[in-house]
């Protein structure tokens, strides 16, 4: 075994969970080249730091138009990889083409619970079935059990690190906003990736608003409110519903975000890849959600709490765009959770 391809070819919260499966790798085959490939950015600069990837291959699908997309990937065919893994989740007919015509000796690929002819999953030498009650992680540790590997016997151990420099660069933000190590920090990430539709699983804004209003008020909690460029607004919003101010974490790069959660005394927020950063550095954890499974992306360390609704108008699937009746309604499935309950879910975690 000489050369291997892992295509994680989602967003940076899986590709994060996708880490423990390419460590195993390395494991299993110390003296194999493991190459990458991803199209966002943030999960290139994430993967490069990874000692267990030994090149990361860039490429935008989603902007590169067919015919240059087609003519990256027959380039990759010329390197001859004895080993393909499409990472989880990825259920969409470029994801299965893109692994296809790469031309790996094995492919390996899971079989998902819809789509299976139309998004081609069947190009693949090997597939391992999803399990709705299986974490992303297990998901994609199982596609080892194609090699011969027993998956409950594998490393779960996510690979994410930032630096001496990102931590300084935390301790002096906190320092610049008078945030002192007594006081009670609460992190708070009301957006979410806006791909396929994922803006609708997120909690109200004025309920973020009302919550950390509470926060402030009953426990004199210092709320840094995160968020990416294309969340300006909402948090601009948020801010605007406040009546307490928070401290909003704006122009900084994700890993400085990182080492800010690394920060915080507790985490708020929806079904995001900033959730699992607070998970990796175990920072107590209340995540809202709604529509997708939280058995599959939840936080795995004990400080952490979900909370979801009793019923939806509709569950996600992968491969398929989410689509929500009653979003911008008083009958979305998430106006039923309260800010109280979410408030004494803060407070269980943290205390």
């Amino acid at each position: 075994m000489k050369n291997i391809i892992v295509l994680a070819l989602a967003g940076i919260g899986d590709s994060i969970l996708a880490t423990p499966m390419i460590r195993n790798l390395r494991r299993i085959y110390p003296e194999t080249k493991i190459t990458a490939l991803v199209i966002y950015p943030i999960v290139r600069d994430t993967f490069q730091r990874n000692k267990d990837i030994d090149e990361v291959i860039f490429f935008d699908f989603l902007k590169g138009g067919y015919l240059k997309s087609l003519m990256f990937v027959l380039k990759l065919r010329k390197r001859r990889f004895d080993l393909s893994f499409l990472a989880y989740p990825a259920n969409r007919l470029r994801h299965n083409m893109i692994s296809y015509l790469i031309e790996a000796r094995t492919r390996i690929g899971h079989i998902y619970d819809i789509k299976r002819i139309r998004s081609l999953s069947f190009l693949h030498t090997k597939r391992i079935p999803i399990d709705e009650n299986r974490h992303c992680i297990d998901e994609n540790l199982k596609l080892l059990e194609a090699i011969g590997c027993d998956a409950t016997k594998l490393d779960k151990k996510i690979n994410f690190s930032i630096t001496k420099e990102e931590r300084s660069f935390a301790e002096n933000f906190l320092k610049e906003h008078g945030i002192l190590k007594k006081d009670l920090i609460i992190g708070v990430h009301a957006g979410s990736s806006e791909l396929a539709g994922m803006a609708l699983k997120r909690w109200p804004k004025e309920k973020f608003a009302d919550v950390c209003d509470m926060l402030v008020e009953r426990r004199k909690a210092k709320i840094l409110l995160f968020g990416g460029e294309n969340e300006t607004r909402l948090k601009e919003e948020i801010i605007g519903m406040m009546r307490n101010k928070p401290i909003s974490v704006d122009n900084i790069n994700f890993f400085q975000s990182a080492a800010l959660i690394e920060k915080c005394n507790g985490f708020l927020c929806n079904d995001t890849g900033l959730m699992h950063i607070a998970s990796i550095f175990e920072i107590p954890t209340v995540v809202v959600t709604g529509h997708t499974n939280p058995k599959k992306t939840r936080p795995l360390h004990k400080l952490s709490k979900v909370i979801t609704p009793k019923t939806v108008c509709s569950h996600y699937h992968i491969g398929e765009d989410l689509k929500c009746l009653y979003a911008g309604t008083k009958d979305y499935c998430l106006n039923q959770i309260g800010v109280e309950e979410v408030y004494d879910a803060i407070e269980e975690v943290i205390r």
